[in-house]
């Protein structure tokens, strides 16, 4: 939120609660009013998230004024800004009073700032203690159940935590007590459990989906990002892993298995994400087997496990089967399928093929009464392949086509648009690659992809480094988890001269899950250069041929570069 945006904020609450009537009319007014002192408390914690403790304050007392009281739940809200303010001390006060009245308001939230108070008084270790207190006169709890549990769970006291979540109970169905529970019987060992309690998760939000997160309580927002960090660490502990796998074997064995179709489902998709792919080809093998009529998602979910993995012919086979599968549901979807082929064949390599399967996926769609909805993005399919080929001129002119033909499709407008810079760029074009993005950034100068690439084109000619810095710096604040972004800014530090925070983020981004990209080892080979260390140079720019290889990459600009970097004779 920026300075205006909170300004305003106040501006048109005090002005609904006035009953300005050049601004509402009578019922803008009473929707706005209809609770003005929980609308005071959103109000300050809008203004927390945005750093503007005072205006918080402010929003806070004017919510306990109208409620004519300083109730416990408004010291909790004293408690927030004092935090923020850097005052720990007269914020565990404040906080303690909420405790005391043995609310529950506020959720876990209250004891996540508890142990934030502790934390910043260096008294970190009275928190459990402080828990069990409060856990020992407010035993119906459940946010303060789980929370210590929580605690429990770090200390591995795992027994303690797992008898303290279930309370007497075989199982939890509570979201909550879910999600506390995968670590404890992670560290118990109690594999069978852990993938029953999986099966059971799997029925909360994807944490993926940002856009359906977005959509969510607070709380429960927070409660799915959780699932999504514990459901990370569970596929990258190995032995976790193993055991898992391991009970799945079991349940596969005899000539009648007695594996089920969730348990296949979810193991599948835990060894993808575990990159464990033949162990996930296996699993999601099984669930299909168990489907009559097997659904779309599980071929959507192993192909993306098979192309992740490089393992395009698998992963053409695979869409070829679901495309060609007689089941009426896959028919639906067969368009769909014909798309993920055209992305498979490409990959490897077979362009006419990958041209072959989204022409006919065009076809299919129309056929099937989709071509509204499918149309714009399949037409613009057509043009990636061009693109990704490097068949530059046919890529401009189908990208142009969509433009015209779909103009009303603002998601197909902005990526035809993002390609069309990249390819002028490719071209050697730089000012039709950067006048497209600019034009982008006039209508909308907080689009998070536009900041990006101009920042990193910038920073490739060495020029607007200061802005490019300010550019790349916002798009990774909306995406601190994207590795396009994480090489952006450290191009651009590296063009700043400021080489080792360069190197930083660029071996943050090559570790990560999408990291594995020539370019991103480019950069960083050329940082480590730059600091005479001449070992690691040549490490990272093999590596970065090597991709180029394994993903028959057609960037004949950048693999004359690698090869000229590492000495070796041009093709």
């Amino acid at each position: 939120f920026g300075d205006e945006a909170e300004i305003d904020f106040v501006v048109i609450v005090d002005a609904a609660h006035d009953g300005v009537a050049a601004l509402f009319n009578a019922e803008q007014i009473k929707e706005i009013m209809t609770d003005p002192a929980a609308l005071y408390e959103e109000m300050g914690e809008v203004f927390l998230a945005a750093k503007q403790p005072d205006l918080a304050l402010q929003a806070f007392n004017r919510a306990a004024d109208i409620r004519g009281s300083r109730s416990a739940a408004h010291s909790y809200n004293l408690a927030q800004v004092f935090r923020e303010t850097g005052k720990p001390a007269e914020g565990l006060d404040e906080l303690q009073k909420y405790l005391d009245a043995e609310l529950q308001s506020r959720g876990r939230g209250a004891y996540q700032l508890l142990k934030d108070l502790l934390t910043d008084l260096k008294r970190e270790s009275e928190l459990t203690d402080r828990l069990e207190k409060l856990r020992d006169k407010d035993a119906q709890n459940s946010p303060l159940r789980f929370y210590l549990a929580e605690q429990y769970a770090v200390q591995k006291r795992f027994e303690e935590a797992e008898k303290l979540i279930l309370n007497g109970q075989a199982e939890t169905r509570d979201p909550f007590g879910l999600v506390a529970l995968i670590p404890v019987y992670r560290g118990l060992k109690k594999y069978e459990p852990l993938l029953a309690l999986m099966i059971t998760a799997k029925g909360l939000p994807d944490p993926d989906q940002e856009e359906q997160l977005a959509t969510l309580e607070p709380e429960l927002q927070a409660l799915v990002k959780r699932y999504g960090k514990e459901r990370e660490a569970l596929t990258e502990d190995t032995e976790t892993m193993k055991g898992l796998v391991q009970v799945g074997k079991e349940l596969q064995k005899g000539d009648e298995p007695k594996i089920l179709f969730p348990q296949a489902w979810v193991l599948g998709e835990l060894c993808g994400m575990a990159s464990r792919v033949d162990d996930a080809v296996v699993f999601y093998r099984q669930s299909i087997e168990l489907r009559n009529e097997p659904e779309f998602q599980l071929y959507s979910e192993l192909g993306q496990v098979l192309l992740d993995a490089d393992r395009y012919e698998d992963a053409i086979a695979l869409y070829k089967e679901c495309a060609d599968h007689p089941s009426s549901g896959l028919q639906e979807q067969r368009w769909r399928s014909l798309y993920l082929l055209s992305y498979a064949c490409e990959f490897a390599g077979k362009t006419e093929e990958a041209l072959a399967a989204a022409t006919e996926a065009r076809t299919v769609a129309d056929q099937a009464g989709m071509g509204d909805a499918a149309g714009p993005f399949l037409h613009a399919q057509i043009a990636w392949i061009h693109y990704h080929a490097h068949n530059l001129d046919m890529a401009i002119t189908v990208y142009e086509e969509v433009l015209r033909k779909y103009p009303k499709d603002a998601r197909t407008q902005e990526s035809a648009r993002f390609s069309l810079s990249a390819i002028y760029v490719l071209k050697g074009e730089m000012e039709k690659g950067e006048g497209i993005l600019q034009e982008v950034l006039k209508k909308d100068p907080e689009n998070t992809q536009a900041n990006n690439d101009l920042g990193y084109l910038w920073a490739d000619q060495g020029k607007n480094l200061d802005q490019a810095l300010a550019m790349t710096q916002k798009a990774l604040a909306k995406e601190p988890d994207n590795a396009a972004y994480l090489d952006s800014l450290g191009w651009v530090l590296f063009k700043l001269g400021q080489t080792e925070e360069a190197i930083k983020k660029l071996e943050q981004a090559c570790g990560m899950k999408r990291g594995d990209d020539p370019t991103l080892n480019d950069h960083l080979g050329d940082c480590y250069a730059k600091l005479g260390r001449t070992e690691d140079a040549k490490k990272t720019w093999t590596k970065a041929l090597e991709l180029m290889a394994k993903k028959k990459s057609k960037d004949e600009k950048l693999r004359k570069s690698l090869r000229e970097k590492l000495g070796l004779p041009q093709e």
